[in-house]
C-alpha cells in the first residue's frame, strides 16, 4: 500500500512541475539570464550598443579591443578573441561588429592575432 502512495505521489509532483514549467516558461528564463548575462559582460568589451544580447557561454579574450554596434545579438558559445599579444610580440587589433548582426558565424571567424 505504501509503494502505491508514494508511486501516486510521485506522479502527482511530475506533473505539477510540468504544467508549471511549462516550455514557454523556460525560454522566459533563459531569455531573463541571458538579459542579465550581457549587462554583466557590458564593462568588459571596449563599446557595446543598444538592444545587444549576449547568451551565456560567450568565449570572450581581449573584450578592451572589440567594439559592438546596436541590435547585435551573439548567439550561446561564441568565440570573440582579439589578441594583445603572442609570443612576447604585441598586437593592436580591433573588432567592430557593426549593427543588427544575427548570425553566430561572425563571432567564431572574427579572430586577430
Amino acid at each position: 500500500m505504501n509503494g502505491g502512495v508514494m508511486k501516486n505521489f510521485r506522479t502527482y509532483i511530475v506533473d505539477l512541475i510540468v504544467k508549471i514549467y511549462t516550455f514557454s516558461f523556460q525560454q522566459r528564463v533563459r531569455r531573463f539570464e541571458n538579459i542579465i548575462y550581457t549587462h554583466w559582460l557590458k564593462g568588459c568589451f571596449a563599446e557595446l550598443g543598444r538592444d545587444c544580447y549576449i547568451e551565456r557561454g560567450l568565449r570572450l579574450i581581449g573584450g578592451e579591443n572589440i567594439f559592438i554596434g546596436d541590435s547585435v545579438c551573439i548567439q550561446r558559445l561564441s568565440n570573440l578573441s582579439a589578441w594583445g599579444s603572442f609570443n612576447g610580440e604585441v598586437f593592436h587589433p580591433v573588432i567592430i561588429i557593426g549593427e543588427k548582426k544575427l548570425d553566430r558565424r561572425i563571432c567564431q571567424y572574427l579572430m586577430c592575432e
